[in-house]
Order: structure tokens, then C-alpha cells, then sequence
């Protein structure tokens, strides 16, 4: 699971919130899913374990099949403050490959803003070869398009930078669109050359039914 800085975005309407269509934050959400798939685990009688990265290794809990055990999983993931900000996917994933000798099924729940794109590419790639990995991706709908509010200050979370944007611009409404746009599928065209199945959950919709359905779907190509 993700825990770097990115993550601690989230503008989804607090009535949409408490609608129960979506969460607050990306964070929050992939938290969520993680108890959802993790409940699941033990329910089947599998064992789950839990690893939370930023740009380093936040804390890793081997896997059990407890309820008080996935209870745990759920109050590290909420409540662990990370010592950093940043993101790399390789560094994770480097370490699953190094730490878990028997095959299993990997779940990575992240935004993927990890600008060593090659890298992380490379190493995810390598982990599927020896487990099955399957990515969900938290999305926020500010991502993908700016509302009309005029001067507007973003900030990148993990770098710091800070740009000035006119949202009342039609134009730049347009191209931050299209570089959301770009960037989703430029991560769908990755995990599809690296055969890892991926699912897109937003932060402002519901997902339960699509999480079930996708799940369903590769477990049926798991065992065609």
C-alpha cells in the first residue's frame, strides 16, 4: 500500500462522502480496499500480509489469518504516520521479491506517481513473473479536470512545487484534462505490456460492485 504524500489528496463532496459513494482522500480509500481484500483473504482461509512504502519501507506485517490480525492491518494503515513523502515502487517491490520465497498474489494499491517510470516498470514486470500481481489504482476526480474557480495554487505534495493556474481559462482546463487523460492511459498501456491486470478506483464514486466484478474476472483467468 502506498502511504507517500500524494495520497493524502482527496476532494471528493462531503455529502458524496457520507452517501457512502466515496471516501475523503486517496489514502482513506486504499485503506479501505485494502480491509475489503483483506477480509476477503481470511474469510477463504488464506493469509494476508500488509507492506506500506513511500519512498523507503514504512512497516511490513507478515501474514496471518486472524481477524484481530487484519483489525491490525487496518489501524497500521490508518493511524502510521511515514517518515517520508515520496514514492518508489521499486523500493517495494524489490523487497516483496527479496522477502516472500512462495508464490502469491500481490495487490498494489497506489496512484503510481513514481516518476522512475522505467524502473518501477521493470520491477513490477519482475514481480509478476514470480507471484501475480494486481494493481489498483486510487484516482481523484481533481486529477482529471479542474472546476472554474478562477486563480487557483497547486502544489505537488511530494515535491513541493507550486504552480498558478487561471481555471477560468477554457485552455487550461483542457490541458490539465488531457495530461490526465494522457497519464491514465499511458499506465494502462503499461500494465497491459506487463500483464498485470488493473483496476482505476476514484475517490468520488462507488466501487464495491466494480472491485467484485474485476476480481471475479481474474480469478476466471487464473484458472483458464
Amino acid at each position: 500500500v502506498d502511504a507517500s504524500a500524494s495520497g493524502h489528496f482527496g476532494t471528493a463532496a462531503e455529502e458524496v462522502i457520507q452517501s457512502g459513494q466515496g471516501t475523503g482522500t486517496k489514502r482513506e480509500l486504499a485503506a479501505v480496499l485494502a480491509g475489503a481484500l483483506a477480509f476477503s483473504a481470511i474469510r477463504d482461509g488464506d493469509r494476508v500480509g500488509m507492506l506500506m512504502f513511500t519512498d523507503r519501507i514504512e512497516r511490513y506485517v507478515p501474514p496471518r489469518k486472524t481477524r484481530a490480525h487484519v483489525t491490525r492491518l487496518l489501524h497500521e494503515l490508518l493511524y502510521t504516520e511515514p517518515k517520508s513523502g515520496g514514492t518508489s515502487l521499486t523500493t517495494a517491490l524489490h523487497y516483496l521479491n527479496n522477502l516472500l520465497h512462495r508464490r502469491a498474489l500481490v495487490f498494489v494499491l497506489s496512484d503510481f506517481h513514481d516518476p522512475a517510470d522505467e524502473s518501477w516498470q521493470r520491477a513490477m514486470a519482475a514481480t509478476n513473473q514470480r507471484h501475480e500481481v494486481i494493481a489498483l489504482r486510487t484516482v481523484d476526480q481533481r486529477e482529471l479536470e479542474l472546476p472554474n474557480i478562477g486563480l487557483a495554487l497547486v502544489q505537488d505534495a511530494e515535491t513541493g512545487e507550486v504552480l498558478e493556474l487561471d481555471t477560468s481559462d477554457p485552455e487550461v482546463r483542457a490541458g490539465w484534462a488531457a495530461l490526465g487523460e494522457r497519464r491514465q492511459q499511458d499506465l494502462i498501456a503499461t500494465f497491459r505490456r506487463g500483464r498485470v491486470p488493473e483496476l482505476e478506483v476514484r475517490t468520488d464514486q462507488p466501487w464495491p460492485q466494480r472491485l467484485q466484478k474485476f476480481l471475479d474476472y481474474s480469478a476466471k483467468r487464473r484458472v483458464a
